[in-house]
C-alpha cells in the first residue's frame, strides 16, 4: 500500500475530507460530514470500490487523500486546481465588482453635490476678482505684499490726523467756555445799563418834578411882589392906616424871604440833580462801549469757532490723508500735567464760586432798589466801589501778566536750549502763528511746529 498525495478542493460551503482509492485501495473517512439535501452520514469505515467525485448537490469543502495514482488522478488534481483558481478569480471579482459599486454610489453621491460646488467656485472666483480690481484700484500698491506696508502707513496716518482733531476739539472747548464767559459779561453789562438807564430815567422825573416845583415858586414869589408893591402904592396912597399896613407887610416881607431861601435851595438841589445825571450819563456812555466791545468780541469768538469747526470738520474729511512728512518734520506736542488740569479746574471752580456771589449780591441790590427810593444813592456808592475794585484787580492782573512775560523770556531760552540739544535744531527766531486755531505747517525742513496748549508756535530754526 502506497501513500498518495493529500489535496483540499473548495468548491462549496461544506468542508469535506475523504481518502479515495480503487480495487483493493482503503477508503478512510477522517472525519464525519453530511451532505445538504441527502441526508447521508458518513463516518469512519472502509468500503469498496469508490470513485471519487462531488458528493451531493451542493459540495463542500473536501480534503482528498489519494493513496495511489496514475495519470486519472493527476488529471483530477490539476482539474480540482483550475476549479479552486477559478474560484479564487470569482470571488476576487465579487469582491472588486461590489468596491466597484461602492465607488460608483459615493460618485454618485459627489455627483449631486457638484452643482454646489460649481457655485462655491463662481462665488469664490467673482471674489477673487473683485479683490484684484480693489488691489489694483488702491494707489502704491502693485501686488498683495504691498498691502500691509499700505495698511500699517494708512494706520499711521489715521493716528495723526486723529491727533490733529483732537487738539482742533481741545481748541474749539476752550473757545466755547471763551464764548460762553463773553456771553456772561455781556449779560451782565446789559444788566448794569439796564439799572443805569432806569436811574437816568428816574432822575429825569425828579428833574422835571424839581422843575415844576421851581416853576410854581417862581411864580408865587412874583405874585408876592406883585401884592408887596400894591401894598406899597396903597401906603403911599393912604397913610392913615400905616400899622395894620406895617404888620402886613412885614409878614409880606418874611414870607417872600422864606420863599427866596426855598428857591435857593430847590435850584442847588437841581445842579446836584443836574451833576448826578451827568455823572450817570457819563457812567452810561461807558457801560456800553463796553457793551459794544463785548459784542465785538463775541462776534469775533463765534467767527474763528465758525473756522475752528470748519477746519475740523476739512480734518476729518482728510482722516487717513497726513498733512505732515516724516522726512522734513518734526511734531513735539505738549501736554498739559496733572498739576496743571487740576489747578486749571480750582481756578475754574473759583471763578464760579465768585460769580455766583457776585449773581447773589446783584439780586440784593436790586430787592433793596426796588424796597426804598432812598437806595437809589446806597447802588451808586457800591456800584462805584465794585469798579474801583475792579480797576485794582484789573492792574494787579496786568502786573501779573508783565511778570509772567518776564519768567517766560527766561523759560523760552531754556527751552530754545533743550530744543537744540534733543532735535538738533538751533531756534533763531520765535513766531506766534495764532492765539485759538490752527497753523497751516510750512513745507520746509527749517520748521518745526510746536502745538503748546491753546497756542501754535512755529520756529524757524537752522539745523546743526
Amino acid at each position: 500500500m502506497w501513500m498518495g498525495s493529500v489535496e483540499t478542493v473548495v468548491v462549496g460551503e461544506v468542508s469535506v475530507k475523504a481518502c479515495l482509492a480503487w480495487v483493493g485501495v482503503e477508503l478512510s473517512v477522517r472525519m464525519g460530514l453530511e451532505v445538504e439535501g441527502l441526508g447521508i452520514v458518513y463516518g469512519w469505515g472502509i468500503f469498496g470500490e469508490v470513485q471519487a467525485g462531488m458528493i451531493g448537490k451542493r459540495a463542500g469543502h473536501v480534503r482528498v487523500g489519494v493513496f495511489g495514482g496514475g495519470a486519472g488522478e493527476e488529471a483530477e488534481v490539476r482539474e480540482a486546481r483550475k476549479l479552486r483558481s477559478s474560484h479564487e478569480n470569482i470571488e476576487l471579482l465579487k469582491e472588486k465588482l461590489l468596491e466597484e459599486k461602492g465607488r460608483r454610489e459615493r460618485a454618485e453621491a459627489e455627483l449631486s453635490k457638484l452643482p454646489e460646488f460649481q457655485m462655491s467656485m463662481k462665488k469664490l472666483e467673482d471674489e477673487l476678482s473683485s479683490w484684484k480690481l480693489m488691489v489694483e484700484e488702491i494707489p502704491g500698491v502693485s501686488c498683495s505684499q504691498d498691502i500691509p506696508v499700505k495698511f500699517a502707513t494708512l494706520q499711521k496716518e489715521v493716528i495723526d490726523s486723529t491727533m490733529k482733531v483732537g487738539d482742533a476739539n481741545a481748541r474749539l472747548k476752550q473757545l466755547e467756555v471763551a464764548l460762553d464767559t463773553a456771553l456772561s459779561e455781556k449779560q451782565n453789562a446789559e444788566t448794569e445799563v439796564a439799572l443805569a438807564k432806569e436811574k437816568a430815567e428816574v432822575s429825569k422825573s425828579e428833574v422835571k418834578r424839581i422843575e415844576l416845583m421851581l416853576s410854581i415858586v417862581t411864580e408865587e414869589r412874583d405874585k408876592l411882589r406883585n401884592l408887596l408893591n400894591e401894598f406899597k402904592r396903597l401906603k403911599n396912597d393912604e397913610a392913615g392906616d400905616e400899622i395894620a399896613s406895617g404888620t402886613l407887610v412885614q409878614e409880606l416881607e418874611s414870607s417872600l424871604a422864606k420863599k427866596e431861601l426855598c428857591i435857593k435851595e430847590l435850584e442847588s438841589s437841581f445842579h446836584v440833580q443836574k451833576e448826578v445825571n451827568t455823572r450817570q450819563y457819563e457812567e452810561i456812555k461807558l457801560l456800553n462801549e463796553r457793551l459794544n466791545n463785548e459784542a465785538r468780541r463775541i462776534k469775533s469768538l463765534e467767527r474763528e469757532g465758525d473756522r475752528l469747526r470748519s477746519e475740523v470738520s476739512l480734518l476729518e474729511s482728510k482722516l487717513g490723508h497726513g498733512d505732515y512728512s516724516a522726512a522734513n518734520t518734526k511734531v513735539l506736542r505738549m501736554v498739559n500735567t496733572l498739576a496743571v488740569d487740576n489747578e486749571a479746574k480750582q481756578t475754574i471752580e473759583a471763578l464760579r464760586t465768585e460769580l455766583q456771589k457776585t449773581k447773589e449780591k446783584l439780586q440784593a441790590v436790586e430787592e433793596l432798589k426796588s424796597q426804598s427810593g432812598d437806595a437809589g444813592a446806597l447802588v451808586d456808592s457800591y456800584i462805584s466801589g465794585k469798579i474801583t475794585k475792579l480797576k485794582e484787580q484789573i492792574a494787579t492782573l496786568e502786573k501779573r501778566e508783565e511778570r509772567y512775560k518776564t519768567v517766560f523770556a527766561d523759560r523760552i531760552s531754556v527751552f530754545r536750549r533743550a530744543c537744540c540739544e534733543l532735535f538738533g535744531y538751533k531756534a533763531v527766531a520765535m513766531v506766534l502763528i495764532c492765539d485759538f486755531g490752527i497753523g497751516e505747517p510750512k513745507n520746509d525742513s527749517n520748521w518745526i511746529i510746536l502745538g503748546w496748549g491753546t497756542k501754535i508756535l512755529s520756529i524757524s530754526s537752522d539745523r546743526l
